[in-house]
């Protein structure tokens, strides 16, 4: 029978320590994602993404994809995963969104509110597609880059916001016009 013992398989003092923090650090971030301790709207929005990352019905998958994404989170930023990813999500939510109508013969498009459920699905589509842009092979490492790309503020998301609303402006100010020419009429 063999012992398994710390000074054969892991010779130095030094390897022994940063195993044990290694083992630590994976406990505790396990148990982070595991306790529901945070308020309500962090655990919609996760239950929510997961809905959004699902495919074909496998919902296990997808929230062992998340959660890789929250540890991956952990590792690179010593924060909390869920502090992030709500600060992603709520930087890059936009406000209203563009619907086509016709006046007469005309096809223009309106901005209308978006109500909080609608908001957080366009960010977190938006997310997505941005981190399916990274060139990575897993893809809770792409997510995770993605999310706190987004919190540093260097995230092509934001220009797809910006856009959106720029366009809903100019939008917004020309149906004006067009209103008010037709009422002078």
């Amino acid at each position: 029978m063999k012992n398994y013992s710390f000074k054969k398989s892991l010779k130095n003092r030094k390897q022994r320590d940063t195993y044990f923090k290694q083992l630590t650090m994976k406990f505790m971030s396990f148990n982070l994602l595991k306790r529901i301790e945070h308020s309500n709207t962090i655990n919609t929005l996760f239950n929510h993404t997961v809905g959004i990352i699902m495919k074909k019905g496998k919902k296990t998958k997808a929230q062992k994809q998340l959660e890789n994404a929250f540890l991956y989170i952990k590792q690179k930023t010593n924060t909390n995963p869920h502090f992030i990813f709500s600060k992603a999500i709520e930087k890059t939510s936009p406000l209203i969104k563009l619907i086509s109508t016709k006046k007469g013969s005309k096809s223009i498009k309106i901005p209308v509110p978006l109500n909080e459920y609608q908001q957080h699905r366009k960010a977190i589509i938006w997310i997505l597609e941005a981190s399916n842009k990274r060139h990575n092979r897993n893809f809770s490492e792409r997510l995770a880059q993605e999310l706190i790309a987004v919190v540093d503020g260097t995230s092509s998301v934001f220009q797809r916001k910006e856009q959106l609303h720029k366009l809903a402006l100019v939008r917004n100010f020309s149906n004006l016009t067009i209103i008010n020419f037709k009422l002078d009429k």
